[in-house]
């Protein structure tokens, strides 16, 4: 199964100081977990966005929202 490499941005890594030690641990498991492998297929807690300035895509984690892009040219 094909792995994706999960890089983020100084903007995001700006906004996860906002939140606790504890909540950027739940915050970055479920990056890692949910976005490493198949990233592109939609579930229950994924989903694409439609004409979205912010990302094409949103991971939900309980109250979190995780926005994000996948680029395929570079894997």
């Amino acid at each position: 199964m094909l792995e994706y490499q999960i890089e983020v941005t100084e903007e995001a890594k700006a906004d996860l100081y906002y939140y606790t030690v504890f909540e950027r641990k739940l915050i970055t498991e479920k990056i890692r977990v949910q976005l490493t492998h198949q990233p592109l297929i939609e579930t229950k807690n994924r989903k694409k966005l439609r004409d979205s300035p912010i990302a094409s895509w949103e991971l939900r984690s309980g109250k979190y929202r995780i926005f994000y892009e996948v680029d395929e040219t570079s894997r």
